[in-house]
């Protein structure tokens, strides 16, 4: 494989084609890996590149043939539900009708009282007039 290395322009190429043709191979009951990310996806047009340790590649390695998933796959669905949790809060709520429903109910139930809110609303406003909370 060294040899094949050298001589290639693009050293990873060798390694990609083993492993699609690894990928191609693993098989479930229902179908191939490939098969299943073939129908499922759009074709890919973005390249991604990382470098990694030796102990990370084995890990991520390891994991990927525990989900019986390519390493491509398993790193890009990593990564994109680590990004869509990042991004979830900032962006948009997914939600059922019924579940927007109790949210605003909630939202719009009021607070328990308790000791710290009335010392809170008790003290002088630094903006020269007290505050009451509206009545709901």
């Amino acid at each position: 494989m060294a040899k094949m290395a050298a001589s290639n322009p693009n050293p990873g190429t060798a390694a990609r084609a083993t492993a699609a043709h690894t990928a191609t191979e693993r098989t479930t009951p229902e179908r191939t890996t490939t098969e299943r990310t073939a129908n499922a996806r759009p074709a890919k047009s973005e390249r991604i590149e990382v470098r990694a340790t030796e102990r990370q590649e084995s890990v991520i390695r390891q994991a990927a043939t525990a989900t019986e998933r390519t390493v491509t796959e398993f790193i890009l669905a990593s990564a994109v539900e680590q990004a869509e949790r990042v991004l979830a809060d900032r962006r948009w709520f997914v939600a059922s009708e019924d579940q927007y429903e109790e949210f605003l109910r909630l939202l719009d139930e009021p607070l328990p009282s308790t000791d710290t809110f009335e010392k809170l609303w008790s003290r002088p406003s630094p903006f020269g007039r007290a505050f009451t909370p509206a009545p709901r």
